[in-house]
């Protein structure tokens, strides 16, 4: 008899991952897997192409259902999604309400602080999650307000956020796949509630994923996620070097990387100088070396300026540094983390994982840091929906965070129905416009460096890449419009002298009569018969006047 499960698919740079299992009181249980390589199609965790992606999911919703149907356990009708990316970094944000009165609060308020935070716009970017650190009510600090009183209220919030292009790709790529999702989780925040224990967040830790494109850095303190960054810089960088400076293929360099090659190699010690026959060509272990040497000490580099930008000493996270991912199998890669950073207790996260068992004895030989962001999914606790199509229906609606999706972004169900056009409703008044958040903080230390595309770059010489300088890759900072710069009086220059406007006359030139019309000189040359007559008729008139009157005087 079918029975409840949970059903997840991760999507990385390397592998796409789909995974069947059950949670059971002692951990979780496997059903089904099956894997299905990106091939380009998922760039730094970023979808890159919609429609080899949605065939990726296709295949592998295919798979799992196969292995499914075969042991008679139900068929996929939804799935929770991770995703993660390099646009995805933490942002502080601060939110505070003062009252009239002492006031208790209650869940409404902390609620209303919380939808404020996430209701605050960046440029380029929008909000995934939400995470309070602590409230201070008067001058008491709190992580559980509910239920004080104070005449004030004041939390800090980190607001995780991330390029909105990530979340609606991903919904395109399922709803071309015409795959469901249930939900959606940011893998680093999944990795984080699942990998690390109490005491370690607790005390304070450095959970880092070495990915295949990029490198994820967490940090926590008291149980709470204090900083989120991601590095644009992976394991893969080893490969391409390789590829760019001495032609050697992936295959045959990942090969290397993960059975011959170390983080960090000992001085003290005396290792036989192998050669390895590539392509005809031989290469000494001493050739390369050092290029994995130096990609690991330019990744370290930049996870000490995150720990840093995080405003906490590496003294303070006493429950040291976890490590997984992909990259976390190179050999030695503890030693090289205590000399580039700190001399700390390093665990690696395979080590140490929730119980798991599985129907399938090959998945047991699976390697561990394949499915574990899956296994994470499907063990966190918010992931709880039933994803069986055969117990029950379940609920298609989104759930992304109670926010609906966009339009051309909406799951759908996997029996589509004909479509029927809704009557035209009128359009609802706009809303205001939401104050947008800068952090001026952020910008001024924060500012990523576009890597260019390493098939592009000219080839290089071995002793090139061997002895290239580390390039310092910081988190990127949403955009906004620069401040006027603050200058002070003596930095002021002194304006010109501007001459002084002439007076004004006093009496204004007279002003230029009209032009003359063509024929008025022909008329005052010839004159004019009917005026000639009056003029000498008027003329006769007044000399007799004239007389009359000088008449009586004589």
């Amino acid at each position: 008899m079918a029975k409840d499960f949970i059903a997840a698919i991760t999507l990385g740079t390397s592998q796409i991952v789909g995974i069947v299992g059950r949670k059971e009181p002692d951990g979780v249980k496997v059903l089904a897997y099956a894997t299905e390589q990106s091939n380009g199609c998922i760039r730094k965790g970023v979808v890159s192409n919609i429609d080899k992606t949605a065939n990726c999911i296709r295949s592998i919703k295919t798979k799992l259902d196969k292995q499914l149907a075969f042991r008679d356990l139900g068929k996929i009708s939804k799935v929770y999604v991770g995703i993660g990316g390099q646009s995805i970094r933490s942002v502080k944000n601060t939110v505070s309400k003062v009252f009239v009165s002492s006031t208790k609060i209650d869940r409404k308020i902390v609620k209303s602080m919380q939808n404020e935070s996430e209701n605050v716009t960046y440029p380029n970017a929008e909000v995934f999650n939400v995470i309070s650190q602590e409230y201070k009510i008067g001058s008491d600090l709190t992580t559980d307000p509910v239920g004080t009183e104070g005449k004030s209220i004041r939390c800090e919030y980190i607001n995780v956020i991330a390029n909105p292009r990530l979340r609606d790709r991903v919904w395109n790529s399922f709803k071309d796949a015409n795959v469901s999702i249930a939900d959606t989780r940011l893998i680093p925040l999944v990795l984080g509630e699942n990998l690390l224990t109490e005491d370690e967040k607790r005390s304070g830790c450095i959970l880092i994923d070495f990915g295949a494109e990029t490198t994820t850095v967490s940090i926590y303190r008291n149980n709470i996620l204090r900083h989120l960054a991601v590095i644009p810089l992976g394991s893969n960088t080893i490969n391409k070097d390789f590829d760019n400076g001495m032609q050697i293929d992936y295959d045959w360099s990942e090969a290397f990387k993960c059975e011959q090659a170390l983080a960090l190699t000992d001085e003290n010690e005396q290792e036989d100088d192998k050669v390895f026959i590539i392509n005809d060509i031989e290469y000494k272990s001493s050739e390369l070396q050092p290029v994995v040497e130096a990609r690991i000490k330019e990744i370290l580099l930049n996870v000490t300026h995150q720990i840093e930008l995080s405003g906490f000493s590496i003294n303070e996270l006493l429950g040291g540094i976890i490590i997984t991912g992909r990259g976390s199998v190179l050999k030695a890669l503890e030693t090289a983390i205590q000399k580039n950073i700190y001399n700390v207790k390093i665990r690696n996260a395979q080590q140490n994982f929730i119980n798991i068992s599985s129907i399938s004895e090959d998945f047991d030989k699976c390697e561990d840091f394949v499915y574990l962001p899956a296994l994470a999914l499907l063990a966190a606790k918010k992931t709880t929906e039933n994803c069986n199509a055969m117990v029950k229906a379940g609920d298609m609606d989104n759930m992304f965070d109670g926010k609906e999706p966009k339009p051309d972004s909406q799951p759908y169900p996997e029996d589509v129905q004909p479509f029927v056009p809704e009557p035209e409703l009128e359009p609802e008044p706009l809303p205001e416009p939401k104050q947008v958040y800068e952090s001026p903080k952020f910008t001024e230390e924060l500012v990523i460096k576009p890597r260019p595309i390493v098939t592009e770059e000219p080839k290089q010489t071995v002793e090139q890449v061997i002895h290239r300088e580390p390039e310092h890759f910081v988190q990127p900072e949403p955009v906004h419009e620069e401040k006027p710069k603050v200058v002070s009086f003596a930095e002021t220059p002194m304006p010109e002298p501007q001459p002084e406007p002439k007076p004004e006359p006093m009496f204004k030139p007279k002003p230029a009569e009209p032009e003359e019309h063509k024929h008025s000189a022909t008329k005052k040359k010839n004159g004019n018969p009917f005026f000639d007559k009056l003029k000498k008729g008027i003329q006769t008139l007044t000399d007799v006047v004239t007389e009359e009157v000088d008449e009586p005087n004589n």
